[in-house]
């Protein structure tokens, strides 16, 4: 962990950033560990709407985008974590530790369907609810 305080310290680099975090995650450890020696290490490239990046701690605000197409939606509207999507996962139990979970876009978005002028079948209603509950078992 002091290899990632001194590189981000250190003019910070987002590749030696992340091969220094994966390599954490490679040591299994525990998150207090984790949160008691990097909650305020600027260790993490946040993307800003305007483009640019930011070196932000674990306690500043910022969404980790784990799904395409949340990430898509709010791209160049909110600030958010500057990896792509497999080093997103490649680093979850990093990320989990910090506890960063609330801050995933599949935790903190919600998504609605919603169907104008539909009619209501109700035997393929009842039946899409049975294969659905049968799927879900």
């Amino acid at each position: 962990m002091r290899a990632l305080i001194h590189k981000a310290l250190d003019n910070p680099n987002k590749e030696s950033i992340l091969k220094e975090m994966q390599n954490i995650c490679a040591l299994s450890p525990k998150p207090e560990d984790l949160q008691a020696k990097l909650s305020k290490c600027a260790c993490f490239p946040v993307r800003i709407p305007t483009g640019e990046i930011e070196w932000l701690t674990c306690t500043d605000p910022f969404a980790v985008v784990d799904r395409l197409k949340s990430g898509n939606i709010f791209r160049n509207k909110i600030k958010t974590l500057d990896f792509t999507l497999e080093e997103v996962h490649s680093l979850r139990a990093f990320l989990i530790g910090l506890k960063l979970e609330p801050r995933f876009m599949s935790k903190a978005v919600t998504e609605e369907t919603r169907v104008n002028n539909g009619l209501l079948h109700q035997k393929l209603t009842n039946d899409f609810r049975k294969k659905g509950y049968a799927i879900c078992r």
